[in-house]
């Protein structure tokens, strides 16, 4: 009988372990690009329809992998033929801070007004996380009672 007690004592400790085995059997490497969803949340409507429209004009999805180091070269690429206009800010897809960003990017206008909370949001979302992350803007997501939500339950944690 104490056999078996220190058998399944053992057997217990094992598979208690397991998760922690597995997880430091393969670290995550800084800038290992994994596909983390970034919601936009609903009450920026302006800054949303123009992901939505962006994605559908320039056929790109909202992927994008960050890339800071980058930014100004891409900055000047971006809005070369889009000259600043009073009251309105340019804004891009693919965003400047995205690798693949560039001179193919779609750039718009939204007026200053709405569009400043919106990139504080994202500028401060996408702090969270290192250049190389694999980022997806997603704009519109409902849950399954069909009412919008502001984060992926992945990404409440």
């Amino acid at each position: 009988m104490k056999n078996l007690v220190l058998i399944l004592m053992v057997v217990a400790l094992i598979i208690g372990c397991v998760p922690f085995i597995q997880k430091d059997a393969n670290p995550p490497k800084p800038g290992n690009p994994q596909w983390k969803a970034v919601v936009f949340p609903k009450k920026y409507e302006e800054r949303g329809r123009f992901f939505e429209t962006a994605y559908q004009k320039s056929k790109i999805s909202g992927e994008c992998t960050l890339d800071r180091e980058g930014m100004d070269q891409r900055k000047k690429e971006v809005f070369r033929n889009s000259p600043p206009k009073k009251g309105y800010d340019r804004v891009a897809w693919l965003m400047v801070i995205c690798k693949e960003g560039g001179k193919h990017s779609y750039v718009d206008y939204i007026p200053s007004s709405k569009n400043q909370a919106a990139e504080k949001w994202l500028q401060k979302e996408l702090k969270k996380y290192p250049d190389g992350q694999v980022v997806n803007i997603v704009v519109g997501i409902k849950n399954i009672k069909g009412e919008h939500i502001d984060r992926l339950e992945e990404n409440k944690k």
